[in-house]
């Protein structure tokens, strides 16, 4: 077992990503089968690049939610999101507008929310996250953008 994980670790440490390789190297647009159930469903999976890093920032709130097709608008969020560019996510109250809790987030070919994977998708000012590895009651959530 210790032999395999050394293997790993060097085979990681030889050809894997350096922590600085430039964004602009890993780009691209694809798409995954998740089969649930024995139905298949295509998610789509956009890779790393620096137009997702400035689209996400900003401030967005949450509009519906859901299992995708099937979403349901939401009639009064309770928070909003501030993405920043050091891949702080402050998470505010909406009546309020007091911070609620800071995390990170980062990229990779899905969006991260501390430990949360998402898919993503950007629609002119509307942003569509799906749940990557979790089942929940709802997995689809649909925000816009705050001007």
């Amino acid at each position: 077992m210790i032999f395999l994980v050394i293997i790993t670790w060097l085979i990681i440490t030889m050809y894997g990503c350096r922590k600085n390789d430039p964004v602009e190297e890993i780009t691209g647009k694809d798409t995954i089968k998740v089969t649930v159930d024995d139905t298949i469903k295509e998610k789509p999976v956009y890779l790393l690049d620096t137009a997702h890093i400035n689209a996400i920032l900003g401030k967005w709130v949450i509009v519906a939610v859901g299992n995708w097709p099937g979403v349901e608008p939401v009639e009064k969020p309770s928070h909003y999101s501030e993405y920043l560019k050091d891949s702080i996510l402050k998470v505010y109250d909406y009546e309020t507008g007091e911070l609620a809790y800071t995390q990170k987030y980062w990229f990779d070919s899905l969006l991260h929310e501390d430990t949360t994977p998402y898919y993503f998708q950007f629609y002119n000012d509307s942003l569509r996250l799906d749940y990557a590895e979790d089942l929940a009651i709802f997995n689809t959530f649909i925000y816009k953008q705050i001007k």
